[in-house]
């Protein structure tokens, strides 16, 4: 057997124990480090890049590199077609380049690189991705270099998308969780409120819950002023001495919300005309109305002194939150008041 005989059969050999071994990796950011850790030892490349495409943006970023400039790893982008990955992307085949410098799509890579070949991370009809690697030697590649390492490739895009599948599966598994845990404390939350039928002490339970249950930082509960239809803060926690402020009808976030009768959310409050300061400096704010059927009875208002605190999940459980806390508030009226003066009478949530 002749030493280039010899070579081959050691890299297929490699090529089998690396296509085990990806097979075993359950993280996707450990399996790109072994993919390129693969890539070394079967090829004897210390320059190699992995890029994925985003199938909602349509580009592909590099998202694991060794040898690459660092700035090159941060901001390059390819769309289908663009540069020599982006060819592969859209062609779905694997190419090699003998000399960068004399190829006009060559975007840039690796520093003094001279050479280069790329394969797609391919499944059934779609690709996930290229697996790219250059060299600074003129015509580092042949025909066999590129034929093993597509196949290697093709071993990589299944590790890939069983580890991408995997992650999905786990992050749909938390968000069931969530929303479970979440629905289980929205029940405690109603059950809680409505055994209160003080006003004092039930708004006080609201912030208290909102602190514990849904763990804000800041809530306010701000009704509504039949005479002047202004919003009070009746109560508040976190935002310092703010009770008894009053926000004329329409005016900041919370006079948005009490107008238009939908939560809002404000990832960045310094930026939104609308917000209206308090006695403390406030960096995010939602706030959702308190509806009694379709009549406003004021606007819960929760903040935290970081920008973009909140998502869209909290939002909708923090509206929620604001209905169970509307019937509560709703029901100690009637307490208070007197069932036999006020129509309608209690109602459930």
């Amino acid at each position: 057997m002749d030493a280039g005989t010899e070579g081959l059969v050691r890299r297929l050999a490699l090529l089998a124990r690396a296509s085990r071994l990806l097979g075993t990796s359950v993280e996707l950011d450990s399996l790109l480090d072994q993919i390129l850790e693969a890539v070394e030892e079967i090829f004897g490349l210390s320059t190699c890049a992995i890029l994925l495409f985003d199938d909602d943006l349509e580009v592909m970023r590099i998202e694991r590199a060794r040898g690459y400039d660092e700035d090159v790893v941060a901001t390059f982008r390819a769309r289908r077609g663009e540069g020599i990955t982006g060819l592969v992307v859209e062609s779905g085949e694997a190419t090699m380049v003998p000399d960068v410098t004399k190829d006009p799509r060559y975007q840039g890579g690796a520093r003094d690189s001279r050479s280069e070949m790329a394969a797609p991370l391919r499944i059934g009809g779609h690709t996930l991705g290229v697996l790219d690697a250059e060299s600074k030697r003129v015509a580092a590649f042949d025909q066999a270099d590129l034929e093993l390492f597509a196949a290697f490739a093709a071993h990589a895009a299944l590790a890939v998308d069983a580890a991408r599948m995997r992650e999905k599966l786990e992050q749909q598994n938390r968000l069931l969780t969530r929303k479970a845990r979440r629905l289980g404390i929205l029940n405690l939350v109603g059950r809680a409120l409505c055994s209160v039928l003080e006003r004092d002490k039930l708004l006080q339970e609201i912030l208290r819950l909102a602190r514990e249950a849904l763990e804000l930082p800041r809530c306010a509960v701000l009704l509504v002023d039949s005479a002047t239809k202004d919003l009070v803060i009746r109560a508040a926690l976190g935002y310092g001495g703010v009770a008894g402020m009053r926000i004329p009808e329409g005016k900041g976030i919370t006079g948005h919300v009490a107008r238009t009768g939908e939560p809002l959310r404000i990832p960045d409050v310094s930026r939104d005309p609308r917000y209206f300061p308090g006695e403390l400096n406030t960096g995010s704010e939602m706030a959702a109305p308190m509806l009694i059927r379709g009549e406003l009875v004021g606007v819960l208002d929760a903040g935290s002194p970081v920008p973009d605190a909140f998502d869209d999940r909290d939002l909708e459980l923090f509206a929620s939150f604001a209905s169970y806390a509307a019937v509560a508030i709703h029901n100690a009226a009637v307490f208070e008041q007197g069932a036999e003066k006020l129509t309608p009478g209690p109602v459930e949530p």
